[in-house]
């Protein structure tokens, strides 16, 4: 059985559940205004219409006040339904902040499993530049490497870098992440994502968030929390304790009376 105490995620070369947990001091420094633009691969930030694309640049504003040192501290959970199980998940130090992602392997694509796999691979050879990684055009670079390969496998995705109390991100599919302010408000980062076509279709099209912490948690989780839990409870959960215990009671309250799972859990938690 796999070990409930700590957050962890399956290695999937040795099989072996590795806890994770660390934290990074950080500091806010200056003000920030920005612009960007999405585009990669002939791919530009926009909407899906029929089998074409319709490019439309987004140009995203965000001011960062200065502030004194932060910690940053994240944790994450993955707890598979009997067999391999398909969900996967990341949160680990990188260029001064931390770089969280989670991947939901499509079921029924005859290799979902590789195509999480192969994400969480892939986001892992980007830490040390992960503060200037482009992450639409990332996911989209991974969409067409999964391609490459002829698996016929496909995965969502979530991924974000946190620094300076600034979140950067991008997802495609429906997994999803959520920013959870101290008082319970909760703000979807991952609304506006498009839930197909996924990672590892070819045409799969990210969608980029940006937020700031703010002093509240980002919840980064698959469909195998959303699905099975009330905003109410995962609010009320996610606030609680130490974000090791709080993934930790996250993963585990959509467990049947019986104690097993409908569907694969993945759930990271930043604060």
């Amino acid at each position: 059985m796999l070990d409930t105490s700590a957050a962890y995620v399956v290695d999937r070369i040795s099989g072996i559940a590795q806890p994770y947990i660390s934290k990074v001091g950080l500091r806010v420094v200056v003000s920030f205004h920005g612009t960007r633009s999405m585009f990669d691969h002939g791919r530009q930030y926009g909407s899906l219409s029929g089998s074409g694309r319709e490019p439309r640049q987004l140009q995203a504003e965000s001011s960062l006040q200065p502030a004194s040192y932060l910690f940053v501290e994240a944790a994450f959970k993955v707890l598979p339904t009997p067999g391999a199980g398909e969900d996967r998940a990341i949160a680990v130090p990188a260029a001064g902040g931390y770089l969280v992602a989670v991947a939901d392997g499509a079921g029924g694509t005859g290799g979902g499993s590789a195509a999480a796999d192969g994400l969480i691979a892939f986001l892992s050879r980007l830490t040390e530049k992960a503060a200037a990684t482009d992450w639409f055009g990332a996911l989209c670079t991974f969409d067409d490497e999964l391609v490459a390969r002829r698996l016929g496998a496909q995965t969502t995705a979530v991924v974000a870098f946190v620094k300076d109390d600034r979140i950067l991100g991008a997802s495609v599919g429906d997994s999803s992440a959520w920013l959870i302010a101290q008082a319970g408000e909760i703000t979807d980062l991952t609304a506006r994502q498009r839930r197909r076509p996924l990672l590892g279709s070819g045409d799969a099209l990210p969608v980029q968030f940006e937020a700031e912490l703010r002093g509240g948690r980002m919840l980064l989780g698959s469909d195998g929390l959303f699905k099975y839990a009330t905003a109410e409870r995962i609010c009320a959960l996610a606030v609680q304790g130490s974000v090791a215990e709080a993934a930790n009671a996250l993963a585990n309250c959509v467990r049947l009376p019986s104690g097993g799972l409908q569907d694969d859990v993945a759930v990271v938690l930043v604060t």
